[in-house]
């Protein structure tokens, strides 16, 4: 149970952006696990938790809320709506080129990069 501003619920390829922001783990691009980060969590359990890629995860909106998926559709949610996420069967896959550098040493790079530069 969450009583925060939001969540946010990401694959592997979400969890190095908006989810590290808010405090929730990185998570290898070859896991195919969820993750679940709550968003400035008021005085209640406030960590991350990061479930297996077959795992069905219900939220319940207690208060009026909105939802954005992927910051490009965003609806309306009234109390008592319910929301279900699950993993797609379907998976992205994508090219690189022979330039392509491995995950870790862009991760280290980009977290160590001083700020604003």
């Amino acid at each position: 149970v969450y009583w925060a501003d939001g969540v946010i619920v990401a694959t592997a390829t979400g969890s190095t952006a908006y989810g590290f922001s808010v405090g929730g783990p990185l998570i290898l691009p070859s896991s195919r696990a969820i993750m679940l980060v709550p968003i400035a969590p008021h005085l209640s359990f406030g960590n991350a938790v990061v479930f297996d890629p077959d795992q069905r995860i219900e939220l319940d909106v207690r208060d009026g809320a909105r939802i954005s998926i992927d910051g490009q559709e965003e609806h309306d949610l009234g109390a008592g709506d319910r929301i279900a996420v699950r993993r797609s069967e379907t998976v992205a896959k994508f090219a690189r080129t022979s330039h392509a550098r491995p995950f870790l040493s862009l991760l280290r790079e980009k977290i160590l990069k001083e700020p604003g530069t």
